[in-house]
């Protein structure tokens, strides 16, 4: 038993020698020595506990005032610089001995920054890829989803919204309208999870497109990076471009709370020029004269006839539609009102050296200017990085979505677009029934001698509701 330990002992320092002995091997390899101090760019203070490597090779930290020391192989590697709440950058030795490097605060906006890729962060300078970075402090943006941060900001990304209903969402095109038959939308990323920004299948609702962005809160967003080309990462679903979406992450280890409320008010639109009753009546007997009516035919018209409706024993004598087909209605102000639009936002942030997180709260009601059409959404998300051990890294990203909208037929159908049926109402008819003695009825029109709905009705009584429920959630280890 004595022997066997003996023979354990003497293999145990046989192989600490060895590592010892490669150690020092290696340190030997690296011959040259780079020295400086990492500074806060903005103040000029000494930054400490500031990670200084180069990957793979080796690394060092700063100490208390900032100083750094780092052995490197060659003078052509580049330095890898991050610190906590500071922006990470990467710097080419390029010969020298003593490097000073300045650090900028996590939101500084540089011509090298860090960009979000499918792999992490990367460095600018290293990506070979075409893109362009949205990343904006979006907590006071009044915007309702990222289509609109990305016709803000996103550079290279034709944006057209495809209505101005709450909640409508844009069509986007990296490559141009490039394909009759298949789709043209680039490929959106949101925190490792794929989500097509297109229709499935036909609406029964004209012109209705599901927004699946719009269930995210432009407030959770840390950063989009638009890539022009994704093929090589994601195939033929990314060969209209990649957008990859970002949330929320903790940038500091202390509590923070961040809260934002915002209200406003959307004015209706202005009028479109249109002919009003008598211009319109004199542009319809010019017609009807044209193709060759008679003018007693025309008399016999209720919108051309001008007698009054006289009351008898037996019925009424003369055009007993007269007060049907004889005012001066502006369709366009019954369908459109100004309304007020409320945001709610609240997050809370923070963690310890093992775990951090992001905890948010969001409540939107935003009512459109044509009359009975709304958007509203209650949103949460949680977000969490737990360092199970120095090299594993857990991360947690869920969200959670209700959403209810009142919508609008928007399709090319005036029987049932209110905003199209507007412009083409008679304006010499009225929303509501007249009787003969020209008294007004509780009762709506309904189609007029021409074909035309109601716009009155179309806005107000047609009910068109839609709800969404959606949670997303990703986990990455």
């Amino acid at each position: 038993m004595k022997n066997r330990c003996r023979c354990f002992t003497i293999w145990l320092l046989l192989g600490m020698s060895t590592a010892i002995s490669a150690f020092s091997q290696s340190k030997a390899n690296f011959p040259y020595t780079v020295k400086g101090k990492v500074l806060d760019a903005s103040t000029g203070k000494p930054l400490p506990g500031v990670n200084v490597n180069v990957s793979g090779i080796s690394s060092a930290i700063t100490e208390d005032d900032g100083s750094y020391s780092i052995s490197i192989p060659e003078k052509n590697v580049i330095l890898e610089v991050s610190g906590f709440g500071y922006a990470s950058r990467e710097i080419s030795v390029q010969g020298k001995d003593s490097i000073n490097i300045p650090l900028y605060e996590q939101s500084y906006k540089g011509a090298l920054s860090a960009v979000q890729t499918p792999f992490g962060e990367e460095s600018s300078m290293r990506l070979a890829n075409s893109y362009s970075v949205v990343r904006e402090n979006n907590i006071l943006s009044t915007a309702l989803s990222p289509d609109a941060l990305i016709q803000n900001y996103g550079g290279g990304v034709n944006t057209v919204f495809r209505s101005g209903l709450p909640g409508s969402g844009a069509n986007m095109f990296i490559h141009g309208f490039n394909t009759m038959n298949a789709g043209s939308m680039p490929l959106f990323i949101v925190d490792g999870l794929p989500c097509e920004n297109s229709a499935y299948a036909a609406s029964l609702i004209g012109n209705y497109v599901s927004n699946p962005l719009a269930s995210i809160d432009v407030k959770d967003i840390e950063s989009i990076t638009v890539l022009k080309d994704g093929t090589s990462l994601y195939g033929t679903k990314g060969a209209n471009g990649v957008v990859l979406i970002r949330t929320l992450r903790a940038k500091q280890l202390e509590t923070k709370i961040n809260a934002h409320l915002h209200t406003g008010i959307h004015f209706e639109p202005d009028r479109l020029p249109v002919l009003n009753a008598a211009e319109h009546r004199n542009l319809l007997s010019d017609v009807l004269q044209s193709a060759g009516y008679s003018s007693e035919y025309m008399e016999s018209l209720p919108f051309l006839n001008r007698q009054l409706p006289v009351k008898q024993p037996w019925e009424y004598e003369g055009n007993v539609n007269y007060y049907r087909y004889n005012h001066e209605t502006d369709w366009q102000q019954p369908i459109y009102q100004s309304k007020q639009n409320s945001n709610f936002y609240l997050n809370v942030a923070g963690g310890d050296e093992i775990s951090t997180y992001v905890l948010a709260l969001g409540y939107l009601d935003q009512t459109g200017t044509l009359k009975n059409t709304k958007y509203q959404r209650f949103n949460t998300r949680f977000n969490s990085e737990i360092r199970l051990s120095k090299r594993v890294l857990f991360l947690a990203n869920m969200g959670f979505v209700y959403a209810n909208s009142d919508m609008a037929n928007e399709g090319p159908y005036p029987n049932l677009n209110p905003m199209l049926a507007s412009v083409l109402k008679s304006p010499f008819t009225a929303s509501h029934i007249y009787n003969e003695e020209g008294k007004l009825s509780p009762n709506e029109e309904h189609a007029d001698i021409f074909g035309n709905s109601n716009p009155y009705t179309l806005a107000n009584d047609l009910m068109l509701k839609g709800q969404n429920y959606r949670f997303m959630g990703s986990f990455e280890l």
